[in-house]
């Protein structure tokens, strides 16, 4: 037992704070919005027929899909909100809860009819 690595008590190996490649002797200081180790293809020039087996061969851990979203919220607060305070954070929410409440009632929007009135 003394030889014996310590035990790691992490229960939950879907959180990771920092990328697996990211080394801060050569990086520095953390980014979170950062792609760090070997820059995938962007999807946008990628070939059509190549997508389906890009897709496949992506990784699909919960890990990984926690530090896509991640990556994008971080990207999104890092872009488009400003440092300073300002009315964009505000509009976003708005926004954000305006496109999630027509999404959740869309069925009465549906069901609407548009009729002409002849007067």
């Amino acid at each position: 037992m003394s030889g014996d690595a310590p035990k790691s008590y992490n229960k939950f190996r879907v959180y990771q704070p920092y990328d697996a490649a990211y080394n801060a002797r050569i990086h520095g200081p953390f980014i979170p919005w950062r792609e760090y180790g070997q820059p995938r293809m962007s999807i946008w020039d990628m070939k059509i027929g190549n997508m389906w087996s890009h897709f496949l061969s992506s990784d699909k851990s919960p890990a990984h899909m926690r530090m896509v979203a991640s990556k994008a919220y971080w990207r999104y607060c890092g872009s488009k909100l400003s440092r300073k305070t300002s009315f964009k954070p505000f509009m976003a929410m708005v926004f954000s809860a305006s496109i999630l409440l027509f999404l959740a009632r869309y069925k009465d929007y549906a069901a609407e009819r548009r009729v002409k009135y002849h007067w």
